[in-house]
């Protein structure tokens, strides 16, 4: 947990304890045989961590537009004969695998990333409070709406469905089904041609053990900044950010999966074209007692 700050925003001063970072939503797609098999596995692997924990699940046919394939808690991979291979990986399944999925996509058609903050004391009216600070010109400038649910749940929507960005804070606490205003999330959906470059960046630092979910918080907190709302968090001066799953992934993991995704696509296409002992020198090995 990080130290608890408390800021004015927005003339409204909120005190929090807590505030995580996550990937929500990974979209790729890839014509590579490989790459398409390895995202096979992430969802068996995905699978049988549930068995693992004594709750068998069933990985259930499901067809989306072309791509016919199986889904299984929030993870689907679908095969297409015309468009190759495609993941989707929603929620805390995004935030587990998409260092399997973000390098080596062919396209990321969709990546969210989303900051999520506790705070002290229950307060169910910041989407509210962010949309009345709203000017004219702000409006004229960008498409903002307010929508709050029967149950209280406030949402503040920020860019057009149909852009290539859009962005909302709401209350997380009463999508979850728990006391309203205790947890707000700050989301950014990107359909935009620099997934790609932004996740291969990403999976850089996670890669090397830099604090990615720093950079995440960094990307949300500068998107919305840009866009006239400023979050109830800061980035910077001392504030930490959580993991916002329980999964804890070790170094060496970490390293065979860059050898997995980053490296071997490489070292497979060398050995193809028979440079096996270039390969062998750049890597200090000999690959020809390996073969």
């Amino acid at each position: 947990m990080g130290n608890k700050r408390s800021y004015a925003i927005n003339r409204f001063p909120l005190s929090h304890s807590c505030v995580t970072s996550s990937v929500d939503w990974v979209t790729g797609t890839t014509v590579n045989d490989r790459i398409g098999a390895s995202w096979f596995e992430v969802l068996e692997r995905h699978r049988k961590s549930f068995i693992s924990e004594g709750r068998p699940v069933e990985a259930k046919h499901q067809q989306l537009g072309q791509y016919r394939g199986k889904n299984c808690e929030n993870v689907f991979w679908g095969k297409s004969e015309r468009q190759g291979y495609m993941i989707i990986l929603r929620g805390y399944t995004a935030n587990r695998w998409w260092p399997d999925v973000l390098p080596v996509a062919r396209k990321v058609s969709r990546l969210d990333l989303a900051v999520t903050v506790y705070l002290e004391n229950i307060d169910k009216l910041v989407a509210r409070k962010h949309y009345d600070k709203l000017t004219k010109k702000d409006h004229s400038q960008l498409q903002y709406r307010f929508w709050e649910n029967g149950e209280g749940g406030q949402t503040i929507y920020a860019g057009s469905p149909y852009s290539d960005y859009r962005g909302k804070v709401y209350d997380k606490s009463a999508q979850r089904g728990q006391d309203a205003g205790k947890a707000w999330r700050y989301e950014v959906v990107m359909k935009s041609p620099k997934n790609k470059e932004l996740g291969k960046r990403l999976f850089a630092d996670w890669s090397n053990d830099k604090p990615v979910y720093q950079d995440i918080a960094t990307e949300v907190y500068t998107w919305f900044s840009d866009r006239k709302i400023a979050p109830v968090f800061e980035v910077g001066n001392g504030q930490t950010f959580d993991i916002e799953t329980e999964v804890v992934i070790t170094s060496p993991e970490k390293k065979l999966r860059w050898l997995s995704t980053q490296v071997a696509p490489t070292v497979t296409e060398l050995l193809r074209l028979g440079y096996i002992k270039d390969v062998g020198r750049a890597l200090g090995v000999q690959l020809e007692l390996m073969v």
